[in-house]
């Protein structure tokens, strides 16, 4: 992936319970503590070509370097998520890197090399993403973000907070503010 994308920083997993799926990372992979953001609000969210509107929840942890990002959609709005949970259930979705270049730029080059933007929006206080895939693999996808300073000081408060975590308070509020 780093040839093309730059290195993969984040895992994330569609979940049917996110708080369910907290506390399984938690408890049996002692991953965390979990910074979690209910009913996120996202900006000009498209899936397919259609505009849609997902409510979503997140929550994100660190195990090392990696970030792990567990979603839940809860309602039936068209998204990536919702046709993704409605064909595998649960289970690893995306396979995320932030922009190296400028947003736009990362969409034409992409679009070259064969990979078609299936979603796309902006969450509101981290900046733009995509989800890409191509026609020869319908397995895992890959997402990019714009990742503005705030949003890559949030996640380093929280991968910070990885590191020496004892177990105790697993479930934090999670603020983008960028």
């Amino acid at each position: 992936m780093s040839r093309i994308f730059g290195p993969a920083w984040q895992n994330g997993y569609i979940v049917e319970d996110l708080d369910g799926a907290i506390n399984h990372w938690v408890s049996v992979l002692g991953v965390g503590p979990f910074f979690k953001a209910p009913h996120l609000a996202l900006e000009d969210y498209q899936f397919r070509g259609q505009r849609c509107d997902p409510d979503i929840s997140i929550a994100l942890a660190y195990s090392g370097n990696l970030q792990i990002e567990l979603i839940q959609q809860h309602n039936d709005a068209p998204s990536h998520y919702a046709d993704f949970r409605s064909r595998v259930g649960s289970g690893l979705h995306h396979l995320c890197t932030f922009n190296r270049r400028p947003f736009e730029e990362n969409l034409a080059e992409y679009a070259r090399l064969g990979y078609k933007v299936v979603s796309s929006g902006k969450l509101v206080g981290a900046g733009r993403f995509a989800y890409l895939e191509t026609e020869d693999h319908s397995g895992t996808v890959i997402e990019f973000g714009e990742g503005s300073a705030a949003t890559r000081a949030a996640f380093e408060t929280i991968r910070q907070a990885a590191i020496d975590w004892d177990g105790t308070n697993p479930v934090r509020p999670l603020t983008l503010n960028g």
